[in-house]
């Protein structure tokens, strides 16, 4: 194994231990409009704690960035750990099995190893550049669908009052109405992706995201034979914030349906 994979996977599955040791008990407690913010902020600041531990004693010089630590700048800023504790807090809350654990490792502004990770259903997804992608040890493929007809397209955010947010929903529902297509909306991004790359759905498009949403994903959806582009075709997701991960051929079809309904 990839010495920087072992230590990825051995620090989410440390987080996701304690995710499955107070799965049942999170039920129990009383979350309300004032605690609600303190309780996933305090529950994403301990698994955060976790994992960085697990990576700074194998490689302290590294830079690591999470979602509520921010940038923790090592000696070596070129090999940076992105980190999402828990991808779906409020599924994790109301006992949905549906998230997951993101860490990539980028160098040199590219990325190197990903590992996504949900303890509940006990599912490992990796992928390491230019080796491939894998599910708890087995090879994954992203499916070979040809056209839109059927397919299943796993979305993000539906509900918001931007402007271009209204712009997107639009667009997704002239496709939907179009093709017959059906659609998932789960609440976890990093496990979409995944599903992609394992050809559970077709596709995956959502806006408005950050590097700890979606760089794990994007190695994975890549490393399957899946591509990724931003709403206009062009590999700018980064900056534009939006993203359509899907197999060439239907990404082709959507970003041609996309452009249609404009």
């Amino acid at each position: 194994m990839h010495p920087m994979l072992n230590i990825a996977t051995r620090a989410a599955r440390k987080a996701g231990n304690l995710i499955i040791k107070n799965y049942e008990i999170i039920g129990s407690i009383k979350i309300n409009n004032t605690n609600n913010k303190n309780i996933m902020n305090a529950i994403k600041i301990t698994l955060e704690n976790l994992m960085i531990d697990v990576i700074h004693k194998a490689y302290p010089q590294h830079t690591i960035l999470t979602k509520i630590h921010d940038n923790i700048v090592g000696k070596n800023r070129d090999i940076k750990w992105i980190i999402e504790p828990i991808d779906s807090i409020h599924n994790f809350i109301k006992r949905l099995p549906h998230f997951a654990i993101s860490i990539t490792l980028i160098v040199k502004d590219r990325a190197e190893v990903a590992v996504i990770y949900a303890p509940i259903l006990n599912e490992l997804f990796s992928a390491i550049r230019g080796q491939g992608a894998q599910l708890n040890g087995y090879r994954l493929r992203s499916n070979n669908a040809f056209d839109l007809q059927r397919i299943i397209l796993a979305v993000g955010t539906l509900f918001s009052k931007q402007e271009d947010n209204q712009e997107y929903i639009r667009k997704i529902n002239r496709i939907f109405n179009q093709k017959h297509i059906d659609f998932r909306r789960t609440g976890s991004v990093g496990l979409d992706m995944a599903y992609v790359a394992a050809g559970r759905v077709d596709a995956y498009c959502d806006i408005g995201l950050k590097p700890w949403n979606f760089d794990a994903g994007a190695l994975l959806v890549r490393e399957s034979g899946g591509l990724i582009t931003d709403f206009s075709g062009n590999d700018n997701y980064k900056d534009s914030k939006n993203i359509i991960a899907a197999n060439p051929y239907i990404l082709k079809e959507l970003l041609l349906n996309m452009r249609k309904y404009q």
